[in-house]
């Protein structure tokens, strides 16, 4: 045997073999044998055993008779120059792993199957084949990690987010951040929208599903009192996500806009407080500048808020912070929103202010927020930017 796959250097008999060969010989049986032939007494026959041709045919005599004499017994032979052969033992390898073992190291898999390792093989399929042969392993988070890394995991992250859309719950816990356990689903449907169009509109239903909660309370409102936590939720961390939704969403119709009225829930609201309104409000006029006609109205609304207060810091008007005051620290965040105060210009001198060609990658600011509970701060100039300068589709 050339590789002996045994559950403790202590074990005497391997769990699995990979004999192999250059070409198809004679030899081929006879390195079998040497396995199969013996008592079991002298020798426990392991759970597979992987035959792996390295050229030639399977249409070979001599592949024939191996498989003939032994293919009764856990025994497989890949022509490895075959099409699909590759992929196929890579797949077995995971099956039969499976049968041993619960745990997969998604990370160590990633390693090794970095693409161009293994030639002109069907990676997605074997990606698949880890996915349903029952591993409990944390893919949301694991594929979100990988896509940051490389950009070739983002469609392995978005087939997951698929299941999504067909109902299947997905454990926002496996983030273990704040963002991912509360926000998971919305972030999930605008990711998967924006990069697959023909879904855009039924992301977008997933995502108003998210907003309505459990039908008694929305996910994201002025529910100011309910607890500290949820107050700092939708006053502080969430106008920035609206901001990234938006972007993310700017190419289906209604999006905007539906976003624009959950944003003016609490800038609409007399009885919230300026300080808790202002991060809304100074993110709502970047999504109102980034749509169309019809979003004019609430950049007004965002705009009378904050002009009634006497402005807002000039700085933080241009590009807004993707995190505001939390309640514990409201004293500081007022003195922030005032300092050097300039009112907020009417909506067409306010777009000619904005950066005409935003830089950076929106998958990526999405998934920091959902990987890290260290906010992406420096992405507030690129989001706010890319939030304003969409395109300004029909809203």
């Amino acid at each position: 045997m050339d590789v002996a796959w045994l559950r403790s250097t202590s074990d005497q008999f391997p769990l699995f073999i990979f004999e192999v060969e250059s070409v198809a010989s004679g030899q081929m049986a006879q390195n079998a044998g040497k396995v199969f032939s013996q008592e079991t007494d002298l020798f426990e026959k392991p759970l597979f055993h992987f035959h792996l041709v390295l050229s030639g045919s399977g249409e070979s005599s001599r592949v024939k008779t191996s498989q003939r004499l032994f293919g009764v017994f856990n025994y497989r032979i890949y022509m490895m120059a075959e099409a699909n052969a590759i992929e196929k033992a890579l797949c077995d390898v995971l099956s039969q792993h499976r049968r041993v073992s619960d745990r997969l190291d998604v990370m160590e898999l990633a390693n090794t199957l970095k693409a161009g390792i293994w030639g002109d093989i069907d990676l997605q399929g074997v990606w698949r084949h880890a996915e349903g042969i029952g591993f409990p392993a944390a893919w949301l988070r694991a594929y979100a990690t990988l896509a940051r890394q490389d950009s070739t995991y983002i469609e392995h992250f978005l087939r997951i987010l698929k299941m999504e859309l067909e109902e299947t719950r997905l454990d926002p816990a496996q983030y273990g951040t704040y963002v991912g356990l509360h926000c998971a689903e919305a972030i999930h449907a605008a990711l998967l929208g924006s990069r697959h169009p023909e879904l855009g509109n039924r992301c977008l239903v997933q995502l108003e599903e998210w907003q309505a909660g459990d039908g008694v309370m929305r996910s994201v409102a002025p529910y100011y009192g309910r607890n500290e936590e949820y107050d700092n939720f939708v006053f502080a961390l969430m106008p920035a996500i609206w901001g990234l939704l938006a972007a993310l969403f700017d190419h289906v119709t209604g999006a905007r806009r539906w976003i624009l009225e959950q944003m003016e829930l609490v800038v609409g609201r007399d009885n919230v407080d300026y300080a808790f309104s202002a991060l809304t409000a100074t993110w709502m006029l970047h999504i109102a500048a980034g749509g169309s006609e019809d979003c004019r109205r609430f950049f007004e609304v965002a705009r009378r808020r904050i002009n009634l207060e006497g402005g807002i810091a000039w700085g933080m008007a241009l590009e807004p912070p993707v995190i505001g005051g939390l309640m514990e620290d409201l004293d500081d965040w007022l003195l922030r929103l005032e300092a050097d105060s300039e009112l907020i210009p009417d909506l067409d001198e306010f777009r000619a202010l904005m950066r005409p060609d935003p830089d950076g990658d929106l998958v990526d600011v999405a998934l920091d927020y959902l990987l890290s509970d260290s906010l992406p701060i420096s992405s507030a100039p690129t989001l706010a930017a890319l939030a304003c300068q969409a395109g300004g589709n029909p809203s």
